[in-house]
Parts: C-alpha cells; structure tokens; sequence
C-alpha cells in the first residue's frame, strides 16, 4: 500500500471514496472545510445530519454519492462520537472502520479528510494512517481458500490536508 500526504482541497483530490469525519453534532460550523464540501455536494451531508440518517456516533457510517460535483465519486462520513469524548484514540478507530468500509466496497483508493483537532497535526495525521493501516490489516497466514486470498486491498492511501484542518 502507497501512503501519500498531500495538501490539497478536498474537492480536488481525485480517489474512489473521500472519507470525511463529523462528531456527533447537529449542525456544521459554518466556515468549516466540511461546510465548504457540503456546498460543493448541494448540501447532501447537511441533509443526512438534518435527517437523522446520521448521527455522528463514534463509528457510523453512511456512504454519499457526489454525482460529480467533486473529484471523488463517493464521500463516506464517518462519526468520531460525542465532542467531549473525542479522542486520538477515537479517531484512530475511526480511521480503521473508513479503511473497513472502504475495503468493502473494493475500491482501490481511498482520501482521508482529517477534522479539527487541538493536537499537533503530526498527531492526527499518524492516527489516521495507522488506523486505516490497522482496519485494513488480514492475517492470511491460516488461510486456506482462494477467496480469501482475494480479498480486494487499497492500494492507495491519501491524507488530504490543509492549513488548518477543520470539520
């Protein structure tokens, strides 16, 4: 697998899936990166939290075509939880279940949209590669059946960054 940093817009970074990820709140701050994307989406993750659909809890998912508005044909949103238990820790298993669901759904490579934290962004960063690292790892030394020595991989991993990230 080929990991790669990379400063960029969202919109902008070309993979099979963007996965943003969203504490569990009502609403998007208004001049968030994730607010700017739900623009460029026609407000699609902003109906999904209105709705209920999702909710932000600690590793929901729920897959969001972009219908080629961006660069990224799907946009899976990932909850870190509640704010006030928003953690590394929570954000690397975060990483891990949008590496699982990406995998799932056989796609060759994968953009992570890191959310605002007040840690160094060093940190961030190699909590959401070593969760997907993690949420993507099989131990195949005990498999015996071709179909599970097929399982898809991703083989590319981006983490799209800018200068101050924010969800």
């Amino acid at each position: 697998m080929q990991v790669v940093v990379k400063r960029d817009k969202p919109e902008l970074v070309a993979a099979d899936v963007l996965a943003v990820f969203l504490r569990q709140e009502k609403t998007l701050p208004s001049k968030s990166v994730v607010a700017q994307l739900d623009t460029r989406l026609g407000g699609r993750i902003r109906d999904y939290l209105d709705s209920g659909d999702f909710s932000g809890a600690l590793n929901s998912t729920v897959l969001v075509r972009t219908g080629g508005t961006i660069q990224a044909p799907r946009v899976l949103l990932v909850g870190l939880g509640k704010p006030e238990a928003c953690t590394i820790d929570a954000l690397r298993q975060a990483s891990a279940t949008a590496a699982t669901a990406a995998r799932r759904l056989g796609v060759s490579s994968m953009a992570l949209l890191p959310p605002a934290y007040d840690v160094e962004p060093g940190e961030v960063g190699q909590a959401l590669t070593e969760g997907a690292l993690l949420g993507l790892y099989t131990l195949k030394k005990y498999k015996t059946s071709p179909f599970a020595q097929s399982i898809s991989t991703i083989l590319h991993f981006k983490l799209s960054i800018q200068r101050r990230c924010q969800a």
